[in-house]
């Protein structure tokens, strides 16, 4: 099913019994002809009480039909009209087994019908708003349907069993004298109808109608397995919706997941290589400063005699664990200046220590000592013995 099908409003699709095959959309509203109907004018006394009037109604109905079995019929009522404390009112009853009937035979057919309603009842669906008399003319008997502004306000039956087709025609004539607008639907296989030429005819099917669901003849239960039929099929096509945007989020979720790892690892890739080589010019760097203080210790010791210069560096590298030396520099005559920083204060003291455990080193002297940028720095003069 096209999902856009689905939440288009279908037009409502009205059809007779002789229609079926030609129905377009397999659903729709049955009419039928008022002769499966039993239609009955009665007049009861006026009461608000439902119950009681429906006991009521049920009382002139078991007078007027044989047998009657409320069970064996779908009725229906229209008020007409409450004058001087009675309800006159129009029953419209249909034999239950009838419409099973119909409806094995639509169900057989693969057609879902959504009302059964009697032909008159067009007049209710037509969007024209005309005072109108609406007649049913059979071989021996007339209906006559009296509307007023879009409602049904009278309703009268003629048996003309004994008379002439012109006797016929003189006793409607008679109804007709207040109202000119006399129609019914076309009905061609009647040629009973073209003799009444007050009669204008018109196709129900060509009315700008609309439908209204109120006395409606289907049985309940048909109604309930329909309305169930549909509540199943709307809650699988939003399962269905449902479903299909869960898989379309989760694929999405899925590929930014996938970009985003992608990122990470080529970031977590740039960061070792970055590492590796801040690592490698550290070591460089080390390397370096050494060589810096290798040559200008030597520069400095040039004077020195028995005692040779990498053995002074030896010496105090050997004793400068947990430090960093930054400057050797040498006076020319006997004192080594010593530049250098630690985390730990006591680091520093444990390489003075060290440095005289050297025999060549005899006196330290401090110019300073100080914490700064989270560190101890220091500046430090070593006396150097010479040999003699």
């Amino acid at each position: 099913m096209n999902i856009f099908n689905f939440f288009k409003k279908k037009k409502i699709e009205f059809f007779l019994l002789q229609d079926l095959k030609n129905i377009t959309n397999k659903s729709g509203v049955l009419i039928l002809d008022s002769s499966f109907f039993i239609i009955l004018k009665i007049t009861i006394p006026y009461e608000t009480d439902l119950r009681e009037r429906n006991l009521m109604i049920e009382d002139e109905l078991q007078e007027i039909i044989e047998n009657y079995n409320s069970f064996l019929y779908i009725e229906k009522e229209l008020t007409l009209s409450i004058e001087n404390n009675f309800e006159s009112i129009l029953v419209i009853l249909i034999d239950r087994g009838k419409i099973e009937n119909i409806i094995d035979e639509l169900k057989a057919n693969k057609i879902t019908f959504l009302g059964i309603f009697p032909l008159f009842f067009m007049e209710f669906f037509n969007k024209e708003n005309k005072d109108k008399i609406y007649l049913e003319i059979e071989k021996d008997l007339v209906r006559m349907y009296f509307f007023k502004d879009k409602k049904l306000y009278d309703f009268e039956e003629i048996e003309l069993i004994n008379d002439s087709l012109s006797e016929k025609l003189l006793i409607l004539e008679s109804y007709f004298s207040k109202n000119p607008y006399v129609f019914t639907y076309e009905n061609n296989k009647n040629s009973t109808y073209l003799s009444f030429y007050f009669i204008k005819y018109q196709d129900w099917h060509n009315y700008n109608y609309f439908y209204e669901k109120d006395f409606n003849f289907l049985p309940e239960q048909y109604i309930w397995e329909l309305q169930s039929k549909n509540i199943i099929k709307n809650l699988t096509m939003i399962t269905g919706i449902l479903l299909i945007i869960t898989l379309l989020l989760f694929l999405l979720l899925n590929i930014y997941t996938n970009k985003c790892t992608h990122k990470l690892n080529t970031i977590q890739n740039n960061l070792k290589i970055l590492n590796s080589k801040i690592i490698s010019k550290k070591d460089e760097i080390q390397k370096l400063q050494i060589k810096i203080c290798d040559t200008k210790t030597e520069t400095k010791l040039n004077k020195t005699n028995s005692l040779k210069a990498c053995s002074l560096i030896e010496a105090i590298f050997l004793s400068s664990s947990n430090i960093n030396i930054q400057l050797i520099e040498f006076n020319g005559k006997n004192i080594i200046k010593i530049r250098g920083s630690s985390i730990n204060e006591n680091s520093i003291y444990s390489f003075e220590t060290k440095l005289l455990t050297y025999k060549f080193f005899k006196n330290i002297n401090h110019d300073f000592i100080k914490y700064q940028d989270n560190k101890y720095i220091f500046l430090i003069e070593v006396e150097v013995l010479y040999d003699n």
